[in-house]
């Protein structure tokens, strides 16, 4: 028994290693652990930019028969809301005369309506 125990003991003594060969072995472990995770997150990089690019080509062959008509009504959108804001301000103010004052509360409530039914807050 006691035969075993020593060739143990030596076996485990032989195991041990130089402080200098352990900190090198660390480091190849380091540098085979950080060269997989790199490697990882590349191919992570490409399969997103991949599909990315793929969702773009979807959105491209879209039909866009819409959008330059959208963009020629903005500006006037936006004239129309600045002008309109400028009534209401007049109104609140009390420098229209009733009949501009009604008809300026009825764009007001139709654009309140709207709004409320873009919300889902009202019928459709």
């Amino acid at each position: 028994m006691e035969a075993k125990l020593n060739r143990l003991i030596e076996k485990c003594s032989i195991r041990e290693m130089d402080p200098d060969e352990r900190e090198e072995l660390w480091k190849a472990s380091v540098a085979r652990y950080n060269a997989r995770r790199q490697e990882e997150m590349r191919a992570a990089w490409a399969s997103y930019h991949t599909g990315q690019a793929e969702r773009h080509r979807c959105t491209l062959a879209m039909p866009r028969r819409h959008v330059p008509e959208a963009k020629l009504r903005q500006p006037d959108a936006r004239r129309h809301m600045t002008e309109h804001l400028g009534r209401l301000a007049a109104l609140r103010l009390g420098e229209l005369d009733p009949e501009e004052a009604a008809a300026v509360e009825a764009v007001d409530a139709a654009f309140e309506g709207r709004l409320a039914r873009i919300r889902g807050e009202g019928r459709r």
